[in-house]
């Protein structure tokens, strides 16, 4: 009784297991399918091109699954050649739905006419170049896996029926390099003969072909009247916008930013409006027709902090025989400009940009100013190069707004001399001050200076040659040929009446003059000898004046935007995949059939020991 209650269990679960595998095996087992994601085929391919011209070709692409799918990524390659003929950057392909890819647009003029097709292709592609000798494409998806092929390497099917293209008749991805699963548009055994059957080609076109594209929404122009917004304003724009929309079905805008944020709204909006952002970001503007079917564009957006108080501040236009910008190099690259923040607060000059007289235009990128910060920027690194005839640096900032401008005088002699800003003029000086204090050093003998330019010197930073006429306890006087000028001896150098001195220092008042000395040194000669600034203007930069003088070079980087991740809108991608279906299936089904299996075992089991 016992063994018999055994058998009885062992059988009915051996049964339960043979049925599980079976399930197993039926939906995991390898399967012959037509193609990868929904099956898409090679549909119909214009390999000879038209009577107007041999690149006139095309190749159409067939959906034959029940969802969208997206072809980014998807390739046509040479089978014999073994090289990609192209990639497909955006494309989607609805169910039953047809994608065409020609080597030219519909109203291309070649040599002998234009092109014979009568509808707008999805993708325009010159390296589209079908062989008439050697002919195999295969169709690859964005992983390099084989969706379908056309040609068995040889010549094209049907190589005599010239006029005609080649359609699929047999969608079978395992045939398409048999010649039996393509026909013509002609009767088959003559190829002289009438078309059977023409579609989407101009009314004089003698070839036979029936081309087909997707339909699918296509961004003809697209531009925003804005990309560019001040620091805490909120992103509002308009845009101006040709979409094709082939099937008039076009339904929504969908914006996406690069931290994968939407919005949504009609196709028809003209007037966007974002709300803040906290960064500069990049939005992806995508058109979706009522399919799912969708064409995409790239915008980036900045964002600017606005001051009044950034200016250029020096201009190196003609540098000689000394590396500014510490290269290891003395030529036209140690040109600069420099700008400062005079504000009181932090200016980030993302978004601005300063521009010569030609238009050129160099764009800020990671650059921060803290009050009284300087900031230079030499040739190397701008594309600004200074014209010795003259030239204009204009500042902008980032709604292209003008904030300052600089009228540079011709420097072709003046070599080594920094074009320098004091109290809202421009000077030209002998000591260069990249990425510090401007100190406008003029050359010139005292008796260059006439008492005129003396009383409009106020903070000019001079050096003059004179006789000590009086000393004081902390002050001296010279004489001057228009008066006699009191300098203020701040380091209480010993100086004698009688002394000869050149005195470099700045012009804190003009009436009286007086001059604030920072360097004093007494001549040996009884004579006055001429001064200029410690240097000519042909000399090297690193005299007495300036050896304390540093230059910094400075760098900066790009600013790279994030990569948008590609998304397919009513597409299969974003949908559970098969597999993940089958094993949710398996799970809840074996859940079942084992319940099953213990009722039937308490149920054989129960009544026998009852």
């Amino acid at each position: 009784m016992v063994g018999r209650r055994r058998k009885k269990i062992f059988n009915l679960y051996f049964a339960f297991c043979a049925s599980l595998l079976i399930f197993v095996l039926q939906f995991f087992a390898p399967k012959a399918v037509l193609a990868s994601e929904g099956g898409i085929y090679f549909s119909e391919i214009m390999w000879n091109g038209s009577l107007a011209s041999s690149s006139d070709e095309w190749v159409e692409l067939y959906n034959d699954g029940a969802q969208i799918v997206n072809l980014e990524g998807y390739s046509l390659y040479d089978g014999v050649k073994d090289e990609t003929i192209l990639t497909i950057e955006v494309g989607q392909i609805a169910p039953k739905g047809y994608f065409l890819i020609s080597n030219n647009s519909e109203d291309h003029s070649f040599t002998k006419g234009q092109s014979i097709l009568n509808v707008i292709p999805d993708i325009v592609d010159p390296s589209l170049s079908l062989s008439n000798s050697n002919f195999q494409i295969k169709l690859l998806d964005k992983d390099g896996n084989k969706v379908d092929v056309a040609g068995d390497g040889g010549k094209p099917f049907f190589y005599d029926y010239k006029k005609s293209s080649i359609f699929r008749k047999v969608f079978d991805r395992l045939a398409g390099d048999k010649d039996s699963s393509w026909g013509v548009y002609q009767q088959e055994g003559d190829p002289n003969s009438f078309c059977t059957q023409r579609e989407n080609l101009d009314d004089l076109a003698v070839e036979c072909a029936t081309p087909n594209q997707s339909g699918r929404p296509k961004i003809n122009r697209l531009v925003l009247s804005k990309t560019k917004f001040k620091k805490g304003d909120p992103v509002v724009f308009e845009i101006d916008s040709d979409i094709y929309d082939f099937f008039s079905d076009l339904e929504s805008l969908v914006v996406e930013d690069s931290e994968g944020k939407s919005w949504n709204f009609s196709a028809k909006t003209k007037k966007i409006n974002l709300g803040k952002f906290s960064k500069n970001s990049t939005l992806k503007l995508i058109f979706v027709d009522k399919t799912g079917l969708f064409d995409e564009s790239l915008f980036e957006i900045a964002f600017y902090q606005d001051s009044k108080d950034v200016f250029i501040s020096e201009v190196m236009p003609h540098p000689y025989d000394f590396d500014y910008n510490q290269d290891g190099l003395k030529d036209s690259d140690d040109e600069y400009f420099e700008i400062v923040n005079a504000s009181l607060d932090t200016i980030n000059l993302d978004s601005w940009s300063i521009a010569d007289a030609s238009g050129k235009r160099f764009y800020f990128s990671n650059t921060e100013l803290e009050f009284g910060q300087y900031a230079v920027f030499f040739k190397n690194e701008s594309n600004i190069s200074i014209n010795d005839s003259g030239d204009v640096l204009t500042l902008y900032n980032g709604e292209d707004e003008k904030v300052d401008e600089v009228s540079i005088l011709s420097s072709s002699s003046k070599k080594n001399l920094s074009y320098s800003k004091w109290a809202d003029l421009w000077y030209w000086s002998q000591i260069p001050t990249p990425k510090s204090e401007n100190i406008i050093m003029q050359a010139g003998k005292l008796s260059d200076i006439s008492q005129e330019e003396a009383q409009k010197s106020l903070g000019l930073q001079v050096v003059l040659s004179a006789r000590v006429v009086e000393v004081e306890r902390s002050s001296f006087a010279v004489e001057l040929p228009y008066g006699r000028v009191d300098v203020a001896n701040t380091n209480n150098d010993v100086v004698q009446n009688g002394d000869t001195l050149a005195v470099e220092g700045r012009i804190e008042n003009t009436k009286p003059l007086f001059i604030t000395a920072c360097k004093i040194s007494i001549q040996s000669s009884s004579e006055i000898s001429p001064q200029s600034g410690g240097a000519s203007q042909d000399s090297d930069p690193t005299n007495d004046y300036i050896l304390e003088t540093k230059v910094e070079k400075r760098t900066t980087t790009t600013r790279r935007s994030k990569k948008l991740a590609s998304a397919v809108l009513g597409s299969s991608s974003k949908m559970p995949s098969q597999s993940l279906k089958n094993a949710l299936f398996m799970l809840q089904l074996s859940g079942i059939l084992s319940f099953v299996l213990v009722v039937m075992l308490y149920e054989i089991y129960g009544k026998e020991r009852e």
